[in-house]
């Protein structure tokens, strides 16, 4: 399902601007003279669609089914991801400091997505966040102040739109193709906050550290929702494969795999990079690996979904559990606890599939005598709980 999720959604969105990267498998290079692999990492296919495509060749996806391929199980799958963010990792620091992943005039690609394209929308995002000349008690300003600001943007934005869609501009969108490929292992960091930091503290604490009004943050992500939505039509509008359009919930394994892998993604970061010294000052060859028979990555992850499932778990409990004690007397902490409560079941049910299929082997189904079954034990620990600080109920 992942892999619908890249050959049929990401893959048909970089074929717009000639920039579908190989993936190793059943990839042609039309290229006649002067080809060769990009051997000094480990995801070769990867970095030598990026060589060529910065030489001003296209990146094409055929939407039709001619081979099979044999699947990996799922240890051997992990392994593989470890393998692949790892070479992200090289592909990164080669891009930042190798001097070969050149783009137009001379300009590294990365350099200069992150000068034209990352750097204006951090400065739009916490100029939003904190407006300058506002004063920070000032409400009304401040959403004025954002709204300018997200004003300027757009316009912005509309203007260079036509330009960089140009015939003689768009493979500048080729860029952020492989910005995209060098950078995704980042993602992992900001998703330790999102799925434990933030449900652990809410349903502990009963407060949420967010200060923020629901009829601007309400509207805001409808739109943006709406705007999602209209976008995936569009979308699969264009990955039409023998009459049929992609499945969505390819989508929900990709947002599944985003929490299950981080662990492979840190492990990456710190190994990739090592590796990539070598690579830069010892022009060491790191391409060598194996598909098959290492299923070690696989481990950190079964013991990465048991700790998560456990935490998310005890973080629902105590949120629970402190809104039957505290009741309507303190409803500020009740709301907090509920958010809470509401957003680490979500996370919970996200990753609960994934985690029952890696540790047990097989989908577990929650039925409604498990449902009884955790009641009534959440009834035991709450009681046992309100003993002990003697309050009545």
């Amino acid at each position: 399902m992942q892999n619908e999720y890249l050959f049929r959604y990401v893959n048909c969105i970089r074929d717009g601007v000639g920039a579908v990267t190989s993936c190793g498998t059943n990839c042609v290079w039309a290229i006649e003279r002067g080809f060769e692999f990009e051997e000094r990492t480990m995801i070769e296919d990867t970095a030598t669609s990026h060589k060529v495509i910065l030489q001003g060749f296209e990146g094409t996806y055929h939407y039709e089914k001619l081979i099979f391929g044999t699947p990996k199980e799922n240890k051997d799958f992990l392994a593989a991801v470890f393998r692949w963010s790892r070479g992200a990792v090289q592909l990164f620091w080669l891009a930042a400091l190798g001097g070969r992943s050149q783009g137009s005039a001379g300009v590294p690609f990365l350099w200069a997505v992150l000068a034209l394209v990352v750097l204006p929308l951090a400065l739009v995002v916490f100029g939003m966040m904190a407006p300058p000349f506002v004063a920070a008690d000032d409400p009304l300003g401040n959403f004025y102040a954002s709204g300018v600001i997200f004003l300027a943007f757009s316009c912005a934005a509309g203007v260079s739109w036509p330009l960089v869609t140009s015939r003689r501009w768009s493979h500048l969108l080729r860029y952020l193709v492989l910005f995209d490929n060098s950078t995704y292992f980042f993602n992992s960091f900001p998703a330790y906050f999102w799925i434990l930091v933030l449900p652990g503290y809410i349903c502990h604490a009963g407060h949420i550290p967010f200060d923020y009004s629901l009829l601007v943050v309400g509207p805001g992500a409808l739109f943006f929702e709406a705007v999602g939505w209209l976008l995936l039509i569009e979308v699969k509008g264009w990955s039409v494969v023998e009459g049929k359009r992609p499945k969505e919930i390819s989508i929900l394994r990709s947002q599944q795999m985003f929490f299950v892998n981080c662990p492979l993604h840190g492990a990456a970061f710190l190994s990739g990079t090592k590796s990539s010294w070598r690579i830069l000052v010892h022009d060491h060859d790191a391409s060598s690996w194996s598909s098959f028979g290492h299923g070690g990555p696989g481990d950190w992850v079964v013991y990465w979904l048991i700790f998560l499932v456990a935490f998310l778990g005890a973080a629902i409990l105590s949120s629970g559990l402190q809104m039957g004690l505290k009741g309507p007397t303190q409803p500020t902490a009740l709301t907090a606890h509920g958010v809470g409560l509401v957003t680490a079941s979500m996370f919970l049910a996200l990753v609960f599939d994934p985690a029952s299929v890696l540790v047990a082997g097989k989908t577990v189904t929650i039925t409604l005598k498990h449902a009884y079954l955790l009641f009534w034990a959440a009834m035991i620990v709450l009681g046992i709980f309100t003993l002990a600080l003697h309050v009545p109920i």
